[in-house]
């Protein structure tokens, strides 16, 4: 929902982007946060457009208790038809805003909070490889219902184009 200079888009501007990327085939929509009116903006057009949310909630250098307050929103903005997935976090631990621990204590908390919204579905956080290799059985794997991981080729300076997909490949193996 932003600007190519980083502010918040209209609401009518955000239709007029998922009208598009509707367009193109897509069905599924990836927010990765609620800010720039993201649950009312990017959800209502989703519902118009008939497409399908994962909704995210972001935990920066600003730590818990912003993205708590993206939880009490989602939990209260409830539209679970639309949601396919919910990912708490994304590469948080990777970036150093929050441990391994403190990450799987709030993907509980935030889990508990949807589900006692009617939220049905599943919910997880994303990190690369590496991480999960770290603190997945310690930490990570207990905390989530389904392992969401990402992987990199595009914005890894180590792989060229060509190999992309072998890359992609070797990460999931």
């Amino acid at each position: 929902p932003y600007t190519a200079g980083g502010n918040c888009k209209t609401k009518q501007a955000v239709l007029q982007d998922l009208t598009v990327i509707k367009s193109k085939g897509f069905n599924l929509i990836r927010v990765y946060s609620t800010d720039c009116s993201g649950l009312e903006f990017i959800g209502d057009a989703c519902k118009q457009l008939g497409l399908s949310i994962i909704m995210g909630v972001y935990i920066d250098g600003s730590g818990i208790s912003a993205a708590q307050e993206q939880v009490t929103a989602i939990s209260k903005w409830a539209e679970w038809g639309m949601v396919e997935l919910i990912v708490v976090g994304n590469e948080a631990v990777q970036s150093g805003f929050i441990d391994a621990a403190t990450l799987a204590s709030f993907i509980q908390s935030a889990s508990a909070s949807f589900k006692a919204a009617g939220y049905t579905g599943l919910v997880t956080t994303t990190e690369p490889i590496d991480i999960w290799q770290a603190h997945g059985a310690a930490y990570l794997c207990g905390a989530v219902d389904i392992v969401g991981a990402n992987i990199h080729p595009f914005f890894n300076a180590d792989v060229v184009a060509a190999k992309a997909g072998e890359f992609a490949k070797s990460e999931f193996e």
